[in-house]
């Protein structure tokens, strides 16, 4: 079926996190919001007819995942990622992929060792690294408005007390696919220096352009039980509000250690609606999800052409993968701060500002999983306020 990506839907009044607390976050309501990780696109139909389908049968106790919900997820990142993944690999976590990652690096770091990090990066994953562990960032090296590993760099983080690294794949927020050639070098050094990987793919299915993903648990060698790779059908399908995280964890020590916990903390049973979701994702939801990538092309495009035509300071990536662009307005001279208040205040548009990411810098990222007049509006507003006369 065809999918209207176009038409608006309203979401004031549903205590949207991306709508409906914008005088909370950035102190101004009226803003049109583009900060939040999530999509203004209504969700696949097989979604919705699993969900009411689940809902008119009025009773929501506990439940157990199915067998079927496993091969669902097997078989599309087979079909989808070229990776063949035994079953029994699969671990659930309902609140989803960050408290996943502090239960990993609770389980396999030693409190005050280092956990190496890539900047510009999510500032909260940090933060929470930063509680028990020592963060060492390994900040990207930017080539125009592209971004690249700094394999100098990375050799340098891993010390004797370094023995563990948070991983984005597709990175956030820059929209770096990594190649097979990059992964490969990345899974060579961690091998080498005896660094164990959290691998966070929840932008996994979100490719742009013709790029593709390379699950880091895939690589070949050691890579798989040095690792554990963390997806979700939240991002890829508009679900988020449904919380829950898979992850593919190969080393069957780790993989006892995590769901003993999960247990301890009685979080080994499932979120009801969200398995729901996400089976019905993953066994009928490919058709949609071409689409909206399609659309998100689009878009991405219209801001780029834009924003060279009309905004010559502003410098915008050209994602290989998620559905954001990084926008670099330091061209525009004025400090970060600044530039926040005039982008909340003045021009009325809401991103995710640069200090979200570790970043001290007028640097922004911008969702663009939403119908097209909300780009258009946006960025006229944005020519209006700071664009060249």
């Amino acid at each position: 079926m065809h999918y209207d990506f176009d038409t608006p839907y309203e979401r004031r009044g549903t205590r949207s996190f991306k709508w409906d607390y914008n005088d909370k976050y950035f102190g101004a309501k009226d803003v049109l919001p583009f900060w939040a990780s999530d999509m203004d696109l209504p969700c696949a139909e097989p979604i919705v007819s699993a969900l009411r389908s689940r809902v008119e049968h009025r009773i929501y106790g506990y439940t157990e995942r199915s067998s079927e919900f496993r091969e669902a997820i097997v078989h599309w990142l087979k079909e989808r990622h070229a990776w063949q993944v035994d079953p029994d690999w699969l671990v659930f976590c309902p609140p989803g992929i960050i408290p996943a990652i502090d239960l990993l690096l609770d389980l396999k770091g030693e409190p005050g060792s280092g956990v190496v990090m890539q900047t510009p990066g999510y500032q909260p994953l940090a933060d929470m690294a930063g509680r028990s562990h020592r963060v060492v960032l390994n900040p990207l090296a930017q080539k125009g408005a592209d971004f690249e590993l700094d394999f100098d760099h990375l050799e340098t983080c891993f010390n004797p007390g370094t023995r563990m690294m948070v991983w984005c794949s597709p990175h956030s927020p820059t929209g770096r696919v990594w190649t097979l050639e990059e992964l490969g070098r990345v899974a060579e050094i961690c091998s080498r220096k005896d660094v164990f990987v959290v691998s966070d793919e929840i932008f996994a299915d979100l490719l742009l352009f013709g790029h593709h993903h390379h699950p880091f648990g895939s690589l070949p060698g050691d890579a798989g039980y040095r690792s554990a790779t963390c997806i979700s059908a939240g991002k890829t399908f508009n679900i988020s509000g449904l919380l829950l995280a898979t992850l593919i964890i190969q080393d069957p020590a780790l993989r006892e250690a995590f769901n003993r916990r999960l247990s301890i903390i009685q979080m080994t049973q499932g979120n009801l609606f969200g398995e729901e979701a996400t089976l019905a994702a993953y066994q009928h939801g490919r058709e949609w999800l071409d689409q909206v990538l399609r659309y998100v092309e689009g878009n991405v495009q219209f801001v780029r052409d834009f924003s060279e035509a009309y905004l010559p300071d502003v410098q915008v990536t050209r994602p290989q993968g998620t559905y954001n662009v990084w926008m670099d307005m330091t061209r525009i001279g004025k400090p970060a701060g600044e530039m926040n208040r005039l982008m909340a205040h003045e021009v009325r548009v809401a991103l995710s500002e640069g200090r979200n990411y570790g970043m001290d810098t007028a640097c922004y990222r911008m969702s663009l999983a939403c119908p097209r007049t909300y780009v258009e509006m946006a960025m006229s507003r944005m020519r209006t306020h700071l664009g060249r006369t």
